[in-house]
């Protein structure tokens, strides 16, 4: 059934007379979770080139800051973020790209929860911590549009060192209010150095409850 619905997806996209809205969110979301895990079929980079026609919103934040590789230049491009009147799309994804002397570092994550569940960055809930006297990690924090839900999850993306980690975070709410972290922080972020993994621990704490209203 699956590859059945499968392939109805992406003979759908590639046809010239589709609107977006008719893209059906089950085909999108298989498609976004291959994307990013890097398990592509064979007719996934045409579909993906189709679907970024509708990418017709960008919000672009540029940072600039100092360590041991020397100036580093941060550059985050969200497409079709969430807003007041857009809760819903067809393709929504996060591109960062990390530049100094030393090398270049560049992640694409694809949100594949696109149905009432865009993601929502704001540039205050973007962090600079050193992870060592010398290196500084890049620590970015956002959650999703119009889920509303006593379950939320806040993804946490961590540049540092030329590496980069995704990370998940599931909160749970009693009627949509008093959310608490469900996971074990210091265990989520286990493959962190040890300083970097409590840095981040006391900063998402002190965050978090402001990420998600």
């Amino acid at each position: 059934m699956k590859k059945v619905l499968i392939i109805k997806i992406i003979f759908s996209l590639l046809t010239s007379t589709l609107q977006a809205q008719e893209i059906e969110h089950d085909g999108l979301y298989n498609l976004y979770q291959r994307l990013n895990s890097g398990l592509l079929l064979p007719d996934d980079v045409q579909a993906l080139d189709y679907l970024k026609r509708f990418a017709n919103d960008t919000l672009i934040i540029r940072k600039i800051f100092d360590d041991k590789n020397g100036n580093n230049s941060l550059e985050i491009k969200l497409i079709n973020p969430c807003r007041k009147d857009r809760y819903d799309h067809v393709i929504n994804y996060i591109k960062i790209r990390l530049n100094n002397k030393n090398f270049s570092n560049t992640l694409i994550y694809y949100n594949s929860g696109v149905q009432m569940s865009l993601i929502n960055l704001l540039e205050e809930n973007i962090a600079l911590k050193y992870a060592s006297r010398q290196r500084q990690a890049v620590i970015i924090l956002f959650a999703y549009c119009g889920n509303a839900d006593d379950d939320k999850i806040i993804t946490c993306i961590v540049l540092y060192n030329e590496n980069n980690y995704i990370y998940h975070i599931r909160l749970r709410g009693v009627e949509f209010q008093n959310y608490r972290i469900i996971d074990d922080l210091s265990e989520t972020f286990k493959d962190l150095p040890k300083k970097l993994n409590k840095k981040l621990v006391k900063y998402f704490n002190s965050q978090y409850e402001t990420i998600i209203q």
